[in-house]
């Protein structure tokens, strides 16, 4: 129910120096899929909350873009030492890229390595990583 309180709690068992790997919904890249599968209703229900969700049948309570996981990462009292988008291209493939057709499949993980780490691309990945430290 509260993320802050829970990655505090995280804090207290990290050893310093200690490393928590952190993976959530992203907000901004999740409105995009809605949008792009003519879901505009959820799209908008995602736009206007303050949690991300596509109202009560969401199955998820939260979502978060990369600015807003950046400052709960850090008032949890951690330092955030490197944010990937994850997924980046992945879900916007074409079924026929990744059933069978290995060099296609090679190429499209490479692109999600490629970009993974720019920030440029955060906003339409399907999650966002962070690595952070104690």
């Amino acid at each position: 129910e509260d993320p802050g309180a829970a990655l505090r709690d995280l804090v207290t068992v990290l050893r310093p120096g200690g490393a928590a790997s952190i993976l959530v919904a992203n907000r901004v890249g999740a409105t995009v899929a809605r949008v792009a599968a003519g879901r505009l209703s959820e799209a908008a229900e995602m736009v206007r909350s303050a949690t991300g969700v596509a109202g009560p049948s969401d199955p998820l309570r939260r979502r978060y873009s990369a600015e807003e996981l950046g400052d709960l990462v850090t008032r949890a009292g951690l330092r955030p030492a490197s944010t990937h988008g994850v997924r980046v291209f992945w879900d916007s493939a074409p079924e026929s890229v990744l059933d069978g057709d290995a060099d296609a499949l090679e190429q499209l993980v490479a692109l999600e390595a490629a970009v993974a780490a720019d920030p440029a691309y955060f906003g339409v990945a399907a999650a966002l990583h962070v690595l952070a430290r104690k």
